[in-house]
């Protein structure tokens, strides 16, 4: 069958990369036939999939020729119906869903992260898309029940984040003296003081990890301009996801402000603790049991400092957490794939069915 995947795909975001590279398993996975096209950009940051054809997300010739084509339009998992980065993008995927269901084309979104819209006309929206989806997994319990306030008690199926799919905690035999810290710039004001007083006083040297070149970089050289301490070191972490192949070995805890560092560092088993700017990243820590600090909130600027010092004083139960929860997250990441193999299964029945 002929699939269509669409995301923020081929801009360099090392997390939605993933969740692409995820998106391709879960289908191959069901439909070993699957043919695959990829919303992209017409100038990526990032490579095409191997085995895959590239649809220019901006042409409106080349999407509805894509949607008519295919035999289902895939959401590759993330938080993509939501306004809290622009609704631009927002109005973009809900004129996707829209064209699908005119053209009778069912519409799957896996591991989806679903958050309260900032705006009514938003809403409103995000109500329409949902509503004429085929089937929505939700990648955790908050995704879940907002999904259901805005439709009905049962709509939507709990799963997990795609990028635990078919994958097990990497263990590291030792861990070195340093901590690694993920940064990005906010869409909105945040109560940075917890973070400049840690940077300014910490015992422990940094490592800055950059999740989407050049903006992670640029995110954590400002923070170090506003202290007085040289800006660290930095290393990309991109094609080697979730791999932890740091030249520094690997840190006693990571500061992950992006949802994606939370995944990378659990997947490794590192403990961390989750800096948020949105409650996605609350979502994910919680999940994991890990300790988060919300920067939307004022917290006194001694409060990071002592965060850091409990989260590596604990390092062992932290860690042991993150190997009891994994499993599950992976089985219910699996879920995703359900979704598309019924879909497939009964479509080769309705095949057999219909007479030569």
């Amino acid at each position: 069958m002929k699939y269509w995947v669409v995301g923020y795909y081929g801009y360099g975001n090392t997390g939605d990369d993933d969740l692409l590279t995820q998106t391709i398993k879960v289908i191959r996975s069901a439909d070993t036939a699957a043919t695959i096209s990829i919303a992209f950009p017409i100038h990526p940051r990032s490579p095409l999939p191997q085995d895959t054809h590239p649809i220019h997300r901006f042409s409106p010739y080349q999407v509805i020729r894509a949607v008519w084509n295919a035999d289902a339009v895939i959401f590759g998992g993330g938080g993509i119906f939501q306004d809290q980065t622009s609704i631009q993008s927002l109005l973009y995927y809900v004129s996707i869903v829209m064209l699908a269901a005119s053209l009778r084309r069912p519409v799957f979104l896996l591991g989806q992260g679903i958050s309260k819209p900032k705006r009514k006309i938003s809403g409103y929206l995000i109500k329409l898309a949902l509503a004429r989806c085929h089937w929505i997994g939700c990648r955790d319990h908050e995704s879940l029940a907002e999904l259901r306030k805005m439709l009905t008690p049962t709509a939507g199926t709990l799963t997990a984040d795609l990028a635990f799919a078919f994958r097990t905690a990497t263990l590291h035999p030792g861990h070195r003296p340093y901590v690694a810290l993920s940064v990005r710039h906010p869409n909105q004001p945040l109560n940075w003081a917890p973070l400049q007083h840690f940077i300014n006083h910490s015992s422990y040297p940094i490592i800055g990890l950059s999740f989407e070149a050049p903006q992670d970089d640029l995110a954590i050289q400002y923070l170090f301009d506003t202290t007085t301490k040289t800006a660290p070191s930095i290393i990309a972490i991109n094609t080697q996801f979730p791999k932890a192949d740091l030249a520094s070995g690997v840190p006693e805890l990571v500061i992950a402000m992006r949802y994606h560092a939370c995944v990378w560092a659990a997947l490794n088993g590192i403990p961390f603790l989750a800096i948020a700017y949105d409650d996605k990243v609350i979502a994910i820590a919680q999940e994991l049991g890990q300790p988060v600090m919300d920067l939307r909130h004022t917290n006194p600027p001694p409060s990071l400092s002592i965060a850091v010092a409990a989260a590596i004083q604990n390092q062992a139960s932290l860690k042991a957490q993150l190997c009891q929860t994994l499993p599950g997250l992976s089985r219910r990441a699996l879920i995703n794939q359900e979704g598309i193999s019924d879909f497939v299964r009964d479509s080769g029945c309705r095949n057999k069915r219909e007479p030569n």
